[in-house]
């Protein structure tokens, strides 16, 4: 079996940064029947995740070439028999994700810089997606996540040790699925912000996994950002792992802090007042490799739009088998 060409691309990456040590990476493969004889004809829409499935080779043949790249996300794409349509699949060294925001951005900038024409809709496991090319990089629209509830009583109190040694206490945390949502105050350093994972592991916390967001202050520019967040995922093996820069925890933040803040991002940022009622809000995700993006909630629609950069940064290629 012949091997596949996949390229490596940053996604998120923050202007004016080095686009090698910033983002976050993921690998893209495409994939036909002439990659694998066991993988189907790619030409009817998919009306199922089985019939979606049906379509690539085996779930442990993808798994492990994700385990092998040992990069963020790997994106696996297939071409459907409709104008400008694919089947997009996303595993990690741990598995199959869900959704991933910066595995689609990267998937997207590939398709388009290969001459698909833009807008392009992707069929995944659980939803269609679309992406589009813009003057700034590449349009996603995910899902919106907006089934958050309050935290537990005294969750805040709890969760407060964990931050810089017990000095910094959340303003508020709320739930949505495994996620605990933690808004800090915007005086609080988020780029230095340490925390106690032994700490948290400990904690009574409704989980581990930790999107953390603030309003950003008043910026010094007209392209400072709105808001600023950090995302820590927990695995089974008991470590901690920073997201670089990740669209789908924006997906939840930004309805988020539209339903519930939207009055303090207003008196931070009065240049969101007169975008009513479609506001455009720019976010900085302070990992170590940093991220940036721009979202944008169609509640109606239900969902979230991310626009971002994406850098090809090199190619390689993997045996399939």
């Amino acid at each position: 079996m012949p091997p596949v060409k996949y390229e490596l691309i940053h996604a998120f990456v923050p202007s004016g940064s080095n686009p090698s040590l910033s983002g976050n990476p993921a690998a893209v493969l495409q994939l036909s029947r002439s990659n694998d004889p066991s993988c189907s004809l790619a030409s009817a829409i998919p009306t199922s995740q089985g019939s979606l499935k049906s379509l690539f080779p085996p779930d442990e043949h993808l798994h492990n070439i994700a385990k092998e790249l040992d990069l963020p996300m790997t994106s696996f794409v297939i071409p459907l028999n409709a104008p400008n349509t694919f089947a997009l699949r996303w595993f990690y060294s741990g598995g199959e994700a869900p959704m991933c925001g910066h595995g689609t951005v990267a998937a997207a900038h590939q398709l388009l810089s290969q001459g698909t024409k833009s807008p392009i809709t992707l069929h995944t496991v659980n939803a269609v997606l679309q992406a589009e090319q813009t003057v700034n990089g590449i349009k996603i629209q995910l899902p919106a996540d907006t089934q958050f509830d309050d935290a537990p009583q005294d969750t805040e109190h709890i969760m407060k040790k964990i931050f810089n040694g017990g000095d910094v206490k959340p303003r508020k945390v709320s739930v949505i699925g495994a996620y605990s949502m933690i808004e800090l105050d915007s005086e609080v350093d988020m780029q230095n912000l340490k925390i106690d994972f032994e700490a948290l592991k400990q904690a009574k916390t409704p989980t581990p996994n930790l999107r953390i967001f603030q309003i950003a202050p008043p910026p010094s520019s007209e392209t400072g950002p709105h808001l600023r967040s950090r995302v820590f995922n927990y695995y089974p093996s008991g470590e901690f792992a920073e997201d670089a820069a990740t669209g789908s925890a924006h997906a939840a933040i930004i309805p988020l802090v539209l339903t519930s803040r939207l009055s303090a991002l207003i008196s931070c940022h009065p240049d969101l007042k007169s975008q009513d009622p479609v506001r455009v809000l720019r976010i900085r995700q302070c990992s170590e490799r940093g991220g940036e993006m721009v979202a944008t909630w169609d509640d109606e629609a239900g969902v979230v739009m991310l626009e971002g950069n994406a850098i090809h940064i090199s190619q390689g290629e993997v045996n399939l088998g």
